[in-house]
């Protein structure tokens, strides 16, 4: 057993926060001592260790809690989870620091170092987060080939045109949340909103084969899985559904 002060101390946290944890139901003692002390066993050792590699990836504390609490929670498939996760960073750093080293180099005049180079690093990060995120779904729906050309082209963006991806994200992004806000699907605001997405479609969908009927599957998919809900609903509640409604509306 172990004293909150000595399970603090092998796990390297606060006492406040193992406090914290029990407070919200998160991480509680197996027991207390006949002096009221909370005791920590093995169980809730190796909990605190899951938490933390939860902890390590920006969850939240309440989505943490709902994931070791689940029923169908279980420990080994999460850790392989979580070891894919970390494996992605890595390359992610690798990738950056073999960046910042090249572009050291060519500011000291020692290489020549070209504006594709710069930005590579930080397209293939893209790449990898769509492939974790959706890649399975999107494969399973539109085939390998197509996601691979899809990778292929947006390696070859230029810096310039990255650049315009991203004013074009943001600009979606704004006049999505204001859409969602007034709730109209008809509006001329919501057809702005699927232009604007159409044209941000049509720079990762490989040349001629964007279609309104795969925008259409494209939008039942941001409602029916629940990363891509996740993703548009961090731009505004309710956002993934009500684009959704926007392309069936004036994809026709």
């Amino acid at each position: 057993m172990y004293t909150i002060g000595e399970l603090a101390d092998l796990a390297g946290v606060t006492r406040k926060t193992l406090r914290h944890y029990d407070k919200i139901g998160l991480l509680e003692p197996q027991t207390l001592s006949e002096a009221g002390y909370r005791l920590y066993g093995e169980r809730e050792v190796d909990l605190l260790q899951q938490i933390l590699f939860f902890r390590e990836m920006d969850l939240p504390l309440a989505e943490i809690r709902e994931i070791v609490q689940a029923p169908t929670y279980v420990v080994t498939e999460s850790l392989s989870d979580h070891l894919a996760y970390l494996s992605q960073e890595r390359r992610r750093i690798d990738r950056l620091i073999e960046t910042v080293r090249t572009t050291i180099k060519a500011q000291r005049g020692e290489i020549e170092m070209v504006d594709e180079e710069k930005f590579e690093a930080f397209k293939q990060q893209l790449i990898d987060e769509n492939e974790a995120k959706f890649g399975a779904e999107v494969r399973a729906k539109y085939g390998d080939d197509q996601m691979d050309e899809a990778t292929k082209r947006l390696m070859g963006i230029d810096h310039e045109t990255w650049g315009s991806i991203e004013m074009l994200t943001v600009a979606l992004h704004e006049h999505l949340a204001e859409a969602t806000a007034i709730g109209d699907t008809t509006s001329p605001l919501a057809k702005e909103v699927f232009e604007l997405h159409q044209e941000w479609l049509q720079f990762y969908v490989p040349e001629n084969n964007y279609s309104l009927e795969m925008h259409r599957n494209l939008g039942e998919m941001y409602v029916a899985d629940e990363r891509f809900t996740a993703h548009y609903d961090a731009v505004a509640p309710g956002a993934a559904v009500f684009l959704r409604d926007v392309i069936n509306h004036f994809a026709k």
